[in-house]
């Protein structure tokens, strides 16, 4: 038996629609610069203690659960700062570049947060087209970026990888309760 689809009412699917999101504006929200390392990392196990955040206050959208990455330094660094600046974001993602957030002008640490899996370990993370360099081993690199809003980059993957994300401790948000 067919016939018209099932009519929701608006406020069904409003309710609907934003139990789904993500994103989430009242969490409280802090950039690593307001807070220390050491308040979002759990002692033990060096993951992390809170969840990532976009790091936009205006949209704070959830990128990664507690406890799912691991704090770990590297001294071979990918600078994913220069691509905030370059014709990165009009060549490869077709988008005007975007005004800079302030907080994403440059990658002083080597404080990483490393995440094994595939990109559904994420809540909500973009990945863009190769960026035409080549990652450690020698891959193509992705960056990561926030899938509700498009700011970034927030860290890196390489394309075809074995599953191992980096996200810079300096270029996410942290909720705080």
């Amino acid at each position: 038996m067919s016939g018209p689809p099932p009519q929701l009412d608006s406020a069904t699917l409003q309710s609907l629609l934003s139990s789904s999101s993500s994103t989430n504006n009242t969490k409280p929200h802090v950039l690593l610069s307001e807070s220390s390392l050491d308040a979002v990392t759990n002692d033990e196990n060096k993951t992390n203690s809170t969840r990532l955040l976009c790091p936009r206050k205006e949209c704070k959208s959830t990128i990664l659960l507690s406890d799912t990455a691991t704090l770990v330094s590297r001294e071979d660094n990918i600078n994913v700062s220069h691509f905030w600046h370059s014709k990165f974001y009009n060549t490869h993602r077709n988008k005007v570049e975007p005004t800079p957030h302030p907080q994403l002008n440059k990658i002083t640490s080597n404080q990483w947060w490393f995440i094994k899996g595939s990109p559904m370990s994420f809540e909500n993370v973009g990945f863009t087209n190769s960026t035409g360099e080549v990652g450690p081993s020698g891959k193509p690199l992705k960056l990561l970026t926030c899938a509700e809003c498009d700011v970034g980059p927030l860290g890196w993957c390489e394309e075809g990888g074995d599953g191992e994300y980096w996200m810079a401790v300096e270029r996410v948000g942290y909720q705080t309760e």
